[in-house]
């Protein structure tokens, strides 16, 4: 970049001038117009080196269309003479525009990068500062062995969002309830069973996030203030889990509410706010030593794992069917499923081999504007080594 913005032999002092306007103009070097000016020695302001060069390169551009039209016309039919300048206008006037909006997108990116990047920040330094004020430690103290496994499905927080009708009331102060209540029924029931492992699958939509007009009328809270005031009720819930089991494996997917960009069209699956929500539990909890996050082999939307030889995969719900997931997944993978488990459809269901678990949300507006039924619930499933189940709808507000 420093050799593009000195003088090339084959410059003269105004063709310089003229390549850096152009430049500056393209947005392809970061200079303001008063460091312009300082390098090329002018004896003008910054700003009105701007206006000159926009008047630069109307100049130039009108100067190329000159030169086109200088061509020698005895070489060739006049028809034919002024199809080719009216092409070369055409493909110029097309060059502009691509350029114009190649910088466009790529300044839109960079700022949605940016904001990215700088999210992370926030929540990483607010996971710090709790670990200095509020650490979460191992217990320390000897847990009792079980013999059984356990795998919990935790989805469709959709906090932030307030439900206030007939037929429900949802806000943030009952979706704490609701985890208090889920944690405590959790630790309930692997007492009674003797669990020995859980299988902690958080499957997204745990904030309300942005994608739906109606949702970002309902909501309580920023998308921001939504993320960070879950990450440390998932944190804390799941180190009260800890204290009571030998090993508390955490596997991670996120759903299509949290996405940073609301067109689903436009985003990278890969900015999701609940991402935020993942780094904020690793730092959260790096000091209970047994809690493991594992990583998602496959992709970063699949979880895959196994109990007792048990094939499983889990994932959020918004591109699967119920009906076909374990086979079409299977097909994908390679890999012969022997259930599904997932989110996304606010209902608690178990068929065609797939366990679909409830929502902390219960009926919100759309769900009651489509004619939905539903309570708030999630789902719990037992494993025992000679083949038995139980599973457990867990209702959050009974």
């Amino acid at each position: 970049m420093i050799e593009e913005l000195n003088k090339l032999e084959s410059e003269n002092a105004f063709e310089w001038k003229l390549r850096l306007c152009n430049l500056k103009l393209d947005k392809q070097i970061d200079l303001d117009w008063s460091e312009i000016v300082e390098l090329l020695s002018l004896g003008i302001s910054g700003d009105h080196l701007r206006k000159l060069s926009y008047a630069y390169k109307e100049y130039g551009e009108y100067l190329s269309i000159k030169e086109l039209e200088s061509i020698d016309k005895s070489s060739g039919d006049s028809d034919e003479f002024i199809q080719k300048i009216t092409k070369a206008k055409e493909d110029l006037y097309k060059e502009k525009v691509k350029l114009q909006d190649e910088r466009r997108m790529y300044n839109a990116f960079a700022r949605v990068e940016a904001r990215w990047e700088e999210m992370k920040d926030v929540i990483e330094s607010e996971a710090r500062s709790l670990n200095v004020t509020k650490p979460l430690l191992s217990n320390g103290t000897d847990i009792k062995s079980g013999e059984q496994i356990a795998s919990l499905l935790l989805s469709d927080l959709h906090l932030g969002i307030e439900v206030d009708t007939y037929l429900n009331t949802y806000n943030i102060e009952i979706a704490k309830e609701y985890i208090k209540t889920l944690e405590l029924k959790a630790i309930e029931y692997c007492r009674i069973h003797n669990v020995k492992e859980l299988n902690m699958e958080i499957l997204g939509d745990l904030v309300s996030g942005i994608i739906h007009v109606t949702t970002r009328l309902y909501q309580q809270e920023t998308i921001i203030n939504q993320t960070m005031m879950c990450a440390e009720m998932l944190a804390e819930m799941i180190h009260n889990l800890s204290d009571e089991l030998e090993k508390v494996n955490i596997y991670f997917s996120v759903g299509n509410h949290a996405r940073v960009v609301a067109n689903y069209k436009e985003h990278m699956s890969e900015e999701n706010f609940e991402y935020l929500i993942l780094w904020h539990l690793k730092t959260r909890l790096k000091d209970v030593d047994n809690v493991e996050f594992k990583v998602n082999i496959y992709d970063s939307e699949m979880i895959v794992y196994e109990v007792f030889g048990k094939k499983i995969i889990s994932v959020h719900g918004h591109k699967d069917k119920p009906e076909s997931a374990v086979m079409k997944l299977s097909q994908m993978l390679g890999i012969l499923f022997d259930e599904c488990h997932m989110g996304h459809f606010h209902n608690f269901a178990f068929k065609s081999k797939t366990l679909i678990n409830g929502a902390f949300v219960g009926l919100d507006q759309f769900a009651q504007d489509h004619r939905f039924s539903g309570h708030p619930s999630q789902v719990m499933k037992i494993y025992y080594e000679n083949g038995d189940e139980c599973i457990y709808d867990i209702g959050l507000n009974n």
